[in-house]
């Protein structure tokens, strides 16, 4: 849990402790883009869960993002 309060440390978020090994963060968002900002640099598994608009936004980039890395692909 501390590595998320540190990434999520400016925002208003609650943390729920779900088990052991895992914490929900629950948060509210103006953006998706943000919100990626913001978990690039968390260095732990993790699941958006909703809304579905987000995870959707989350998916294409994450999709565009390993595109981008993958080695001998130019993208048009």
């Amino acid at each position: 849990m501390a590595a998320v309060a540190d990434v999520l440390r400016y925002q208003q978020v609650e943390f729920l402790a779900v088990g052991p090994e895992r914490t929900r963060a629950v948060l509210t968002v103006e953006s998706w883009q943000w919100l990626v900002l913001n978990l690039a640099f968390l260095d732990v598994e993790f699941t958006v869960e909703e809304p579905e608009e987000v995870r959707s936004a989350c998916a294409g980039f994450a999709s565009r993002l390993g595109s981008a890395s993958a080695s001998g692909t130019i993208a048009p």
